[in-house]
């Protein structure tokens, strides 16, 4: 398990998100994984089970894009990346009743990646509000748009947290941030999000401790 604490000291409550980024490049769109709406003066603690890993997919209201709710089209399915013969891959098909998980397996060519494999079952029509999910501990995580007859990789040994806050709850895309400093010129006016703060945990350490300020800072204590 992991947990990160962050006491709230930015002079009024703040809606603060946890999200996850794998450094995969452009189409990869993160969610908000955890938040919560923190008092001032308050300190919330966020945990996770780091290696419970699932797959699966879902849809939003139209093609994906920042601000959109994510909404599981079924429970996902559990893999097991790090661990030797675990299952690390998941078929997503498409039927007269729609999209469905097949049953995950192991495939050896995919090392600490999960893969998420579609057929030539359905049309990129079919798909125009599906995309494939990476699920942690439970939650939606990194969405990318469904299509047909494509391989979509996850790559677990390069994923990364990040506290931010924001308007959105959890659930929510955000946009394609490039993690520094500058706002994206492509974050919509309807949504905001604050500098992104990568979360350090140090050697051996399970657990991490920040502060927000009140120029919305996130200080490691």
């Amino acid at each position: 398990m992991k947990s990160v604490s962050v006491t709230n000291c930015s002079g009024v409550g703040q809606n603060i998100a946890l999200f996850i980024n794998d450094a995969s490049g452009g189409g990869v769109y993160s969610l908000v994984w955890q938040s919560a709406s923190v008092n001032n003066e308050v300190c919330y603690i966020f945990s996770w089970d780091e290696n419970a890993f699932g797959l699966g997919w879902g849809n939003t209201t139209r093609s994906i894009d920042a601000g959109l709710l994510f909404t599981s089209g079924q429970a996902p399915a559990s893999v097991e990346p790090n661990v030797a013969g675990g299952s690390n891959a998941l078929p997503v098909q498409y039927n007269q009743a729609g999209f469905y998980s097949g049953t995950p397996y192991f495939d050896g060519q995919t090392d600490t990646n999960l893969e998420i494999i579609t057929d030539k079952s359905f049309t990129v029509d079919n798909a125009a509000t599906m995309n494939v999910a990476l699920y942690l501990s439970g939650n939606p995580s990194l969405v990318m748009k469904g299509m047909p007859n494509t391989s979509y990789i996850y790559d677990t040994s390069q994923i990364s947290y990040y506290l931010t806050v924001t308007n959105l709850k959890t659930g929510f895309t955000l946009p394609e941030l490039n993690l520094l400093p500058a706002r994206s010129a492509a974050t919509p006016a309807s949504i905001s999000v604050s500098t992104p703060k990568k979360i350090v945990f140090a050697p051996q350490a399970t657990s991490a401790s920040y502060t927000l300020t009140n120029t919305l800072v996130f200080q490691a204590n």
